[in-house]
């Protein structure tokens, strides 16, 4: 995959349904391998950076894939990539330079947002027989809510754990992989609220590996809380949560508990 070829095709989004401007999102499509690299860019001092070359079956899937990237989910039958491959630690951003100011659409007051450009380069990629990127280098812009720190003042947010349970918060979260449960056993957990998915609320699994199951956003937004995942009963097992803000997919390692065979 190499942007330079000319059928490549770029596709940004930085403005939600639900919440109005919050992170930038930036696509480049490669339409002759049916790929898409999704980048990742906080609205939030010190700008962080995600990630991910994702694959399809058809390009003609990854436009509606976008949409509900960012929009209210208009495609309920918006297919997931068959891989995804997280690059985050390929990306480098080497600038940041205010632009501008611009009015909050979605209010009526004095609110506003202070427009930054963003350079970055992205080092080349590739997993031997399944995909190789070649390397490039992007510029983007991010709204950043008026008031709030910009660069180098503002300490990146993280999430809170629980005494009772580990929770994560996600943006876009495309698989669940829960392993380690004995043949017939459960565990219960709770994704909520989840605005796009079939898992909202408390459910039980056994040992899965799903693609695709929730979608939401993660972000201080009022009127929609973001995306908690929760263990909820563990009864018989010792488990483990992996997870975070940025990652493709959450993962429950578990071990019988001592004394259980």
């Amino acid at each position: 995959m190499d942007t330079a070829d000319e059928s490549v095709q770029r596709a940004f989004a930085n403005f939600y349904f639900f919440s109005g401007y919050g992170p930038t999102l930036d696509f480049v499509i490669f339409p002759n391998q049916s790929a898409a690299v999704r980048l990742r860019i906080d609205n939030v001092s010190p700008f962080t950076v995600s990630a991910s070359v994702n694959l399809f079956e058809r390009r003609a899937e990854i436009d509606k894939w976008i949409n509900n990237q960012y929009s209210d989910a208009l495609e309920p039958d918006a297919p997931s990539p068959i891989e995804v491959y997280d690059i985050s630690g390929s990306v480098t951003v080497t600038s940041t330079a205010f632009v501008r100011t611009e009015d909050d659409p979605t209010r009526d007051d004095d609110a506003s947002f202070d427009v930054y450009a963003i350079e970055y380069s992205i080092a080349d990629a590739g997993d031997p027989g399944v995909y190789t990127l070649a390397g490039y280098a992007g510029t983007t812009e991010v709204y950043v809510a008026s008031g709030t720190p910009g660069p180098s003042t503002q300490p990146t947010p993280t999430p809170t754990p629980t005494p009772d349970s580990q929770i994560v918060c996600g943006d876009n979260w495309y698989n669940l992989t829960i392993s380690g449960l004995l043949e017939g056993d459960t565990i219960t957990v709770r994704w909520n609220p989840g605005w796009s998915g079939p898992y909202t609320g408390d459910s039980q699994f056994g040992n899965v590996n799903l693609a695709g199951v929730q979608h939401s956003f993660c972000g201080p937004i009022s009127e929609f809380p973001p995306l908690v995942f929760e263990l909820l009963d563990t009864t018989g097992y010792e488990c483990q949560l992996d997870g975070d803000a940025r990652s493709p997919t959450i993962t429950v390692e578990c071990m019988p508990a001592a004394g259980r065979e």
